[in-house]
Parts: C-alpha cells; sequence; structure tokens
C-alpha cells in the first residue's frame, strides 16, 4: 500500500514544484528587467545564454545535458549541442542549470543579515 501511495505521490510533488516554477517565470512582463531577474533566475540564465551563445548544464531527472540555447517558449526550451544536435526540454521538467552567464544574478538570502 506505501508503494502505491508514493508511485503518485512523487508526481503529484513535481507538477506542483513545477507548476510554481512555471507560474514564477509568467509573472513579470519585462523579462530584461532586475525585479523579474532576481524573481524568475531560472528563465534569466535561459534568455542569457540564448543572447551570449554560451553554454548551460540542463539538469533533468538526475540526468545532465549541456546544450547552448536558441531559444525560450513559455513551455519549451530549444538548444543545441554537438552530441545530440537539437534538444528539446519541458520547462516544467528542469531541475535546475549551472553555466557562466556574465549577468549576475543576485541571492536574496545573502541580502539578509
Amino acid at each position: 500500500m506505501k508503494r502505491i501511495f508514493m508511485m503518485w505521490l512523487k508526481p503529484l510533488v513535481g507538477a506542483s514544484l513545477a507548476l510554481g516554477i512555471v507560474g514564477a517565470s509568467t509573472a513579470g512582463t519585462d523579462a530584461n528587467s532586475s525585479a523579474d531577474r532576481n524573481a524568475d533566475p531560472l528563465r534569466a540564465m535561459l534568455e542569457d545564454s540564448r543572447s551570449q551563445q554560451k553554454g548551460l548544464t540542463f539538469m533533468l531527472s538526475g540526468q545532465q545535458i549541456a546544450g547552448v540555447v536558441v531559444s525560450v517558449t513559455e513551455k519549451f526550451v530549444l538548444a543545441k549541442n554537438q552530441a545530440q544536435g537539437n534538444i528539446v526540454i519541458r520547462i516544467d521538467r528542469i531541475d535546475g542549470v549551472a553555466g557562466f552567464v556574465s549577468e549576475k544574478i543576485s541571492d536574496k538570502t545573502s541580502d539578509k543579515k
């Protein structure tokens, strides 16, 4: 019984977190403003990778995929790399991204003392 409960609980929690991320990404109107960058650092890093043509490492369900962002929509990220060519990633499936982009994204926790 516990195993069945855990089987449906994990996707439910993941979907709830994904909806929160997508909801936060659509909250702002100007994607380049400082307030939006602090509110949604994931979308900010995706846009910086697209504009600067610098690579990111996407963390997806325990897997890591490297790529350069080609375009970003409300639901998808289109990236490319040498190994797989074009890659389409659902934004709600992204656990995190890592990479060197020149724009500094401030950490809200560092402001508190």
